[in-house]
């Protein structure tokens, strides 16, 4: 579904050039979900960026086998949502831009799949709990039906126990519209639990990838990888 290919993001020109991806490289399977692990700055979320085209690519290739555009799901919830836009508004927006007709019923069918009461329709992101504005931001992502979702922290703004529902919520989500993922998280047990593959960058760079086993079995070659597992204990 998705193969990203020596691909480099850099910022800044000469001697202030700064490599924020360098070189990264790796494929994720349709209907799976793939983690990036690091440190901040490692270059996680710039990668994210750089794949829904929110970043230009300075080199490299990436395919995304897929008619339609990714879409992405933010850390913060209140900071990606509109403070003066309805939650109507605000699900309502990307399908008024891109022409699609059968608002109604799309609006009607995402809030309930995203576990939205009917009732939160035109309330405000002030008048929402954190965790119900995630699901406003889940749904504003998955109205236009798109098959590949690209997360960056998502749950890191909300308390634990929302953090669980929203991390079920994202694999009921999964196996009932076939989406694919890329995560971005600094919380391993998060990536263990989601994702199917991790690939863990330092410094703009991939240093190694794992498969969830390995993943959660800490067995890990590159000394980066040991030290952020030991960091986690």
């Amino acid at each position: 579904m998705i193969r990203v290919d020596d691909l480099t993001v850099s910022f800044g020109r000469g001697d202030a050039r700064f490599v924020a991806v360098n070189q990264a490289s790796f494929d994720v399977a349709a209907n799976s979900a793939f983690g990036l692990v690091g440190e901040s700055g490692s270059g996680k979320s710039t990668l994210l960026r750089a794949l829904c085209g929110l970043v230009p690519v300075e080199s490299g290739t990436f395919d995304l086998e897929s008619d339609k555009k990714p879409q992405m799901v933010f850390q913060d919830p209140f900071g990606s949502l509109h403070p003066r836009q309805t939650v109507d508004q605000a699900l309502r927006e990307p399908l008024l831009i891109h022409g699609v007709s059968d608002q109604e019923p799309r609006i009607h069918q995402i809030m309930e799949n995203v576990g939205l009461s009917p009732t939160l329709r035109f309330r405000y992101p002030h008048q929402l709990s954190g965790g119900q504005r995630q699901r406003v931001a889940i749904a504003r992502a998955l109205v236009l039906e798109p098959d590949i979702l690209l997360l960056d922290e998502p749950t890191s703004a909300l308390d634990v126990s929302v953090q669980a529902e929203i991390l079920n919520l994202f694999k009921d989500l999964k196996e009932q519209r076939n989406l694919t993922y890329i995560m971005v998280s600094h919380d391993l047990a998060v990536v263990s639990f989601l994702c199917d593959a991790i690939a863990v960058m330092k410094d703009g760079r991939i240093v190694e990838q794992l498969s969830r086993d390995r993943f959660a079995a800490q067995d890990a070659i590159d000394p980066y990888t040991n030290s952020l597992f030991q960091a986690y204990q």
